[in-house]
Formats: C-alpha cells, sequence, structure tokens
C-alpha cells in the first residue's frame, strides 16, 4: 500500500494517496513511514491550495502572475 500511494503521488493524485496511506494507518497507527507521507502529501494540498488562492487575487486585481 505505501508503494502504491507513492505510485498515486508521482501521478500528482495526492487524495488518492493520502487514502492510500490511510489505509496503512487503519491497520498500523505507528506507521511512520505512511503519517510521514500523508503529511507531505497534505502539504502539497496545501501550497497548491494557496498558489491558487494566489492567482485568483491576482485576477480580480487584473494582474498578471
Amino acid at each position: 500500500m505505501i508503494a502504491a500511494g507513492e505510485k498515486l503521488f508521482e501521478e500528482r493524485r495526492y487524495r488518492d494517496a493520502i487514502a492510500e496511506w490511510g489505509k496503512v494507518l487503519g491497520f498500523d497507527r505507528s506507521n511512520t513511514e505512511a503519517a510521514s507521507l500523508v503529511k507531505k502529501a497534505k502539504g502539497v494540498l496545501e501550497w497548491m491550495e494557496t498558489l491558487r488562492k494566489r492567482g485568483v487575487d491576482f485576477k480580480r486585481r487584473g494582474e498578471r502572475l
């Protein structure tokens, strides 16, 4: 499941990767590798959302990125 999540992450399917690693954590809450990978993917999603919001802000002001 770790490898399947990594493949999804490489394909930029971050939410699917998080779900896959979540399955691992469902079986083993102490799996630090899965927990770390979930944290990493959530960080990427947060960064993407920040960039999206900045783009919307620029667009509202009529500015270019």
